[in-house]
């Protein structure tokens, strides 16, 4: 099994944030591969989301539909407008939320590529308790939109480190 991975974020001015995650990998030997040593990819089934970083999971793709002993090519690209966008509603900008935008894709050999789409509010809580996130998902599959979802996101390392 060979492997390349990179992750990417950085400040865009005023403008937020600007993630990206990238992983690929091959099976050089496909014979007599144990299942649990196939490539599992990070999805969820659930409508809570634990993790602050959404640059290496899908939220709605099932556990193990895309597993594989073959070639896949998976990357996730996510802005987070830091309140650029929110702040320039009257009303809104008081909330002090940011909306996050993202784009999820799975390439599998021999499988349909697999996409998801999100919007949500990132920041999401009151005064300074603010670990949660809200997202909006869309998965596109096969050609044609599949399921959606809403995801609450708790940022469970944030909530352990205050």
């Amino acid at each position: 099994f060979v492997s390349l991975s990179t992750k990417y974020n950085s400040a865009i001015g005023t403008i937020g944030n600007l993630s990206f995650g990238f992983d690929t990998g091959k099976f050089i030997e496909q014979n007599d591969i144990a299942f649990m040593d196939y490539k599992h990819f990070y999805g969820n089934e659930t409508p809570i989301g634990s993790s602050s970083d959404y640059n290496k999971q899908f939220n709605l793709l099932p556990y193990y539909e895309y597993s594989t002993r073959k070639s896949y090519v998976e990357y996730h690209i996510e802005h987070d407008f830091k309140g650029f966008l929110i702040n320039k509603i009257p009303v809104l900008n008081k909330t002090r939320y940011s909306l996050v935008l993202g784009f999820h894709q799975l390439t599998v050999q021999d499988k349909s590529t697999y996409q998801e789409y999100s919007i949500g509010l990132n920041n999401f809580g009151f005064g300074k308790f603010r670990p949660f996130r809200i997202d909006y998902f869309r998965s596109h599959k096969g050609g044609a939109f599949k399921d959606h979802g809403i995801i609450l996101g708790i940022k469970v390392l944030d909530l352990i480190q205050k």
